[in-house]
């Protein structure tokens, strides 16, 4: 039995398991999924960290064993979000699913794209974002863009690290200091590239190049970047 909440972490974890119990040969009939999808009003469950044990007490969902189209359904995504093709994503999000929770989460995928106009994804957009507006405490900044979580939410350790990042590049986007060990330590500030990236008035891609994955795809200066623009991928 596999429990999951609404977010993108949570729905690719059932896909893994549908591939997992196929390299293992087990009996998928074995499988159901306990869905949470809201507790108590209007409060949404990205993931399974965020119940208490009072919680799943109260709000637990029943199983739900899966059809065959809904385990077919979670192979493909399996083989989207691996593939190394963009275009695998770009189709399989303009299509119909017979499990729309998993197909919306899978749509945040797009946003890990670096937009056209700044070569910034979502999550470096954020983190800059609420370097301007939260900072210069860089727990603060993390703790700020935890909170504007969407369906694709990332820990605060990937934050860190990311934000730490943009700091390392030829044309750094933020400005460091006090400790890189501890985000509690650090202070961050956004230099004048960074502020004409968020505005869109720079592209960082086109000057730091870029070295980042986003599932199966490794987005590389070496080779055609995927942008975004919107809601679409622009593919070469």
């Amino acid at each position: 039995m596999v429990w999951a909440g609404l977010g993108l972490p949570d729905q690719l974890l059932l896909a893994w398991v549908v591939f997992l119990f196929d390299r293992l040969d087990l009996d998928l009939s074995n499988l159901a999924i306990v869905q949470f999808e809201t507790l108590r009003p209007a409060q949404d469950v990205l993931s399974l960290g965020e119940l208490g044990p009072e919680d799943i007490r109260n709000y637990q969902p029943a199983p739900h064993q899966l059809n065959s189209e809904e385990t077919e359904e979670l192979r493909h995504l399996w083989e989207v979000y691996t593939s190394d093709d963009p275009a695998a994503l770009s189709r399989y999000v303009a299509g119909s699913s017979p499990m729309p929770i998993a197909h919306r989460a899978v749509r945040e995928l797009l946003y890990r794209y670096p937009d056209v106009r700044s070569g910034l994804g979502v999550w470096d957009e954020r983190l800059l974002r609420h370097t301007l507006d939260n900072g210069p405490g860089a727990a603060r900044v993390i703790g700020h863009t935890l909170a504007s979580m969407s369906l694709d939410w990332q820990g605060d350790m990937h934050l860190f690290h990311r934000l730490l990042g943009m700091a390392a590049v030829r044309s750094p986007l933020i400005s460091l200091a006090g400790s890189r060990a501890t985000m509690r330590g650090c202070e961050v500030r956004l230099t004048s590239f960074g502020h004409d990236v968020l505005a869109g008035n720079a592209n960082t891609v086109h000057e730091n190049g870029i070295d980042d994955w986003i599932g199966g795809v490794h987005l590389r200066s070496e080779s055609n970047v995927t942008f975004r623009s919107g809601d679409s991928l622009i593919l070469s």
